[in-house]
């Protein structure tokens, strides 16, 4: 019976090519992924219902050194395709991690954006009312100053002229009171595309 390489051999190298039972087999290989390799088949005692007569068995079947007999090219594929699946692991962990982190990336700056534009619309809403609070103040004061100076009115062309300022002033008042608004509304348009537009470069 050939010798096979206990440290690279496959099952089916130690039950095929060593003659071993297939439980005695499976019992081997559970011992060498525990322990690594394997120098001394005497070692292999210690495996439950493996005695000296099977460990003598072993001894005439298995080999430890770094070249085995017919099993050993068996065994470089095996390892190979241990060394395959473990790379695969690593490529597989990776790709995983550097995918969360995209995704974090992706998130975190959507979020940034929703901020962002959030915040540009409060700015905006905090301005509008700020120019309507002043608008009506303007108003109020020009409304008692056209007041008084109708009081004071004595001719009809004074009337004529201080309800004509009125308009004028008020009509004044309201267009700049428009053209803040349609700014303070296209700001805040721009914000949100120039907000994802930062959010992707930064991505």
């Amino acid at each position: 019976m050939a010798k096979v390489n206990v440290n690279s051999a496959t099952r089916g190298d130690l039950v095929n090519v060593a003659g071993l039972r297939p439980d005695v087999a499976d019992a081997v290989l559970g011992f060498r992924r525990r322990h690594g390799r394997i120098t001394d088949v005497q070692a292999l005692e210690e495996l439950p219902g493996i005695g000296p007569a099977t460990v003598d068995q072993l001894r005439k079947a298995l080999d430890v050194g770094d070249k085995g007999g017919n099993g050993s090219n068996g065994g470089d594929q095996a390892r190979a395709g241990e060394r395959a699946a473990a790379t695969g692991v690593r490529v597989a962990s990776t790709t995983a991690r550097e995918g969360t982190e995209i995704v974090r990336k992706v998130f975190g700056a959507a979020a940034e954006t929703e901020r962002e534009v959030a915040g540009r619309s409060a700015e905006g809403v905090a301005e509008l009312g700020r120019l309507w609070v002043d608008l009506l103040g303007e108003q109020t004061r020009h409304n008692l100053e056209v007041a008084t100076a109708l009081g004071r009115a004595v001719r009809w062309d004074e009337v004529v002229q201080a309800q004509g300022e009125f308009v004028r002033v008020s009509l004044e008042r309201l267009h700049e009171l428009n053209r803040r608004y349609l700014e303070i509304v296209q700001d805040m348009m721009e914000a949100a595309p120039a907000a994802v537009e930062r959010a992707r470069k930064a991505g």
